[in-house]
């Protein structure tokens, strides 16, 4: 209303113009609001289909699509947008924009974001440790997994091997590590850390969550990671860290 820009259901200019006019089930959504993620429940229907990166564009850069970018940010989800298929009233605008927003989102052009997808066909999610190897053994030559490690306060602990390690012989966490912290006690148990000398923990991967991570990723480096739970010793027979979401959840 304070920008008098709305329009009746219906109307000539409520319509999406051929252009971009959604296709089969394809999902439009109409929005009342700067931010596409105030006025619909688009956040909802993202994560009900189990999106985690977004590609935006439109316009206007400062205004619609830069409210856009902030909230989907915030709201979790990985944002890359689509600089040359956004619009401003002005360049000096539409630049001023894209800086404003560069702590929030990857800035790449279409050409860009269509070679990426090219080329990272297949690389994007696996549904176990078979498919991973072959995932793995299709990505760049420097690659590298990040195996990450979250406790109940959202406080997560990784450790980056190359790729070609992350299937062989076991990726192991210094005990110490997963007691630093002011949630030590969520993670470990000092009295097992001090008997035992914070001894090597072993981390057990769930290779069905393995991602490549865009943002992380280059034109000469991959970047996976995989979500993992932590076993109380350096075999795979080692017991579970049962303090963990991980084990909460599957419980």
């Amino acid at each position: 209303k304070i920008s008098k820009l709305g329009v009746s259901r219906g109307s000539w200019e409520a319509q999406v113009i051929d252009a971009i006019k959604p296709e089969g089930d394809e999902i439009l959504l109409p929005k009342t609001s700067s931010s596409v993620f105030v006025s619909t429940n688009i956040s909802y229907v993202l994560r009900s289909l189990g999106v985690k990166q977004l590609v935006i564009c439109g316009g206007l850069t400062d205004q619609c699509v830069e409210s856009a970018v902030r909230d989907a940010c915030d709201e979790g989800f990985l944002v890359t947008l689509a600089t040359d298929a956004c619009v401003a009233k002005s360049e000096t605008a539409h630049g001023r924009s894209l800086d404003a927003i560069a702590g929030y989102c990857r800035r790449k052009t279409t050409a860009e974001i269509v070679d990426e997808l090219r080329g990272v066909a297949g690389l994007v999610e696996a549904p176990g440790a078979a498919a991973a190897a072959e995932v793995l053994a299709r990505a760049k030559k420097h690659a590298y997994v990040r195996f990450e490690v979250t406790d109940f306060h959202a406080k997560a602990l990784s450790k980056t091997v190359p790729a070609r390690h992350a299937l062989s012989g076991g990726v192991f966490m210094y005990g110490g590590a997963l007691a630093m912290g002011a949630n030590a006690e969520v993670l470990v148990f000092p009295e097992e850390v001090t008997a035992k000398g914070c001894p090597n923990w072993r981390l057990a991967p769930d290779w069905t969550t393995l991602q490549r991570l865009p943002w992380a990723s280059d034109a000469d480096r991959d970047v996976f990671r995989v979500y993992c739970g932590v076993l109380k010793g350096t075999t795979e027979a080692a017991p579970p860290l049962t303090a963990t979401p991980r084990v909460a959840c599957s419980r």
